[in-house]
């Protein structure tokens, strides 16, 4: 099945006065499952794909169609629906909310579907043992390391058992050995089935990958196959 499909997907911006072709023409599906890392040169599309396949944006031209549905012109409060249900964000900088523990973070997305506090917290202490922090679900963010920070995103990115993980740079704020560690957890979830498109700059991580999907100057020049 396919979980994601662009098909002539295009995004420009200001189109009336120097615009701007961030995306041009893009193909690119995605199976259940599969990995893919897409790389490419600062600039070269990566940042507006991602937006567009996490409904964080909508094409210019071209569509955007998840789990067989076409999101490429709803609403904003539409698009919101369609992120918390289908999709989870890792982004590399965490965006954990500070003044919220660990196991609240991880749950919140569950707040906005109205399930309720005792099943929030069950399911909030399962994807946090997963990532091994369940012992650290009562500390607050900034008595977390930062790849404890990026392992507590992992988990509110699994809660709500999203059709397609994106994890924007995942190991970029951290060291070798937090990086080693995300990729280790990223690699299992695949293992077991998750549907994960990744922007890295790190060889490692994209080496784990199925495949490579390769932008240069807002084309797909290699691996949209």
């Amino acid at each position: 099945m396919i979980v994601l499909e662009l098909a002539g997907a295009s995004k420009v911006y200001n189109p009336e006065e120097n615009p701007v072709y961030a995306l041009i023409d893009a193909d690119l599906r995605v199976k259940r499952g599969e990995f893919i890392a897409i790389i490419g040169a600062s600039g070269s599309g990566k940042s507006t794909m991602i937006n567009l396949a996490g409904c964080l944006d909508t094409p210019s031209s071209g569509k955007v169609i998840i789990d067989g549905h076409d999101v490429s012109n709803l609403s904003e409060a539409e698009l919101a629906k369609i992120r918390n249900e289908k999709i989870g964000f890792i982004f590399q900088s965490y965006n954990l909310i500070p003044k919220i523990n660990a196991l609240e973070n991880v749950s919140l997305p569950l707040l906005y579907k109205g399930i309720s506090a005792k099943k929030r917290k069950q399911l909030a202490e399962k994807v946090l043992n997963q990532v091994g922090l369940k012992e650290r679900a009562s500390h607050m963010p900034n008595q977390l390391s930062g790849g404890e920070q990026q392992r507590v995103a992992i988990a509110r990115a699994l809660i709500t058992n999203p059709s397609l993980i994106i994890a924007d740079e995942p190991t970029g704020n951290l060291d070798s050995k937090s990086g080693k560690a995300i990729m280790k957890i990223i690699s299992s979830l695949h293992k077991k089935g998750k549907t994960i498109m990744t922007v890295t700059h790190d060889l490692n991580i994209a080496k784990l990958a199925e495949r490579k999907i390769t932008l240069k100057d807002g084309k797909i020049i290699n691996g949209n196959s």
